[in-house]
């Protein structure tokens, strides 16, 4: 009721001022105008101060911007951040890390490049990368006498990137992320079947690691990098190009 009353007074008062001061009340409105345009601008440029400010451009890229590196450990997600903003002390505990490349995908292309990286991370870390010119026909992993056929390459994600690595890590991840089937990352046991691009029907095991290249792939024994007693020191050991994002965490390592 109170803003029907209001429209009805400012209808009134548009029709009454447009009637007996025409002149004047255009007048009225164009500088109204101006001014509310004039203010708006002195508000965007100090918005904008406010914004480029080193570390409220930080925070709110934070909030705003998608986790794009996600640590996986026990088959799940035990950090997602930036990758802008990774730390030493997130790869403290990990089976393997998944980069999700956001910033290519369009409206022709959906699908969300993953890259994965396994054993001590070589930093800087690389987020350089070319997908492969293949693809398996298809992939089953015979788990618990039952079968799932394991995608690589969805309506929404691909994994057929040069250098990425099929192993038990990986398996027992999209047994869980697409069947919530539980599969042991380090003891689990299972038959893969794969028919690959070359029509090639194979048989490989939980001992076994695919590497895909960019028109192939090769297939070696799986040895599993165990990151669970690692600590700061080791990861520097291992890591002797890691560039350290927090100084006053370097200082308290050493």
């Amino acid at each position: 009721m109170i803003l029907l009353n209001i429209l009805t007074m400012g209808i009134g008062a548009h029709m009454f001022l447009s009637s007996f001061f025409p002149n004047e009340y255009h007048n009225a409105l164009l500088n109204c105008s101006l001014y509310a345009i004039l203010l708006f601008s002195h508000f965007e440029i100090y918005a904008k101060k406010i914004y480029n400010q080193p570390q409220i451009k930080s925070c709110i890229d934070r909030i705003y911007k998608k986790n794009e590196i996600d640590i996986i450990k026990f088959n799940q997600v035990m950090i997602s951040t930036n990758k802008n903003y990774v730390t030493l002390h997130q790869f403290l505990l990990y089976d393997f890390i998944l980069f999700s490349d956001y910033e290519k995908v369009t409206e022709r292309s959906t699908k969300v490049n993953k890259v994965l990286y396994f054993g001590f991370p070589k930093t800087p870390m690389n987020f350089d990368y070319k997908v492969c010119k293949f693809s398996f026909l298809s992939m089953t992993v015979n788990f618990n006498k039952k079968k799932y056929p394991i995608k690589l390459s969805t309506e929404s994600e691909n994994y057929y990137i040069v250098g990425n690595k099929i192993n038990l890590l990986l398996i027992a991840y999209l047994l869980k992320t697409q069947y919530k089937v539980d599969c042991d990352e380090t003891n689990g046991t299972y038959e893969l079947d794969i028919i690959d691009h070359n029509v090639t029907m194979k048989t490989l095991t939980e001992k076994d690691e695919i590497t895909l290249h960019e028109n192939d792939y090769i297939v070696e024994p799986f040895v599993y990098v165990d990151t669970s007693n690692m600590t700061l020191l080791d990861i520097i050991k291992n890591t002797p190009h890691f560039v350290m994002v927090n100084p006053i965490l370097h200082q308290n390592i050493q």
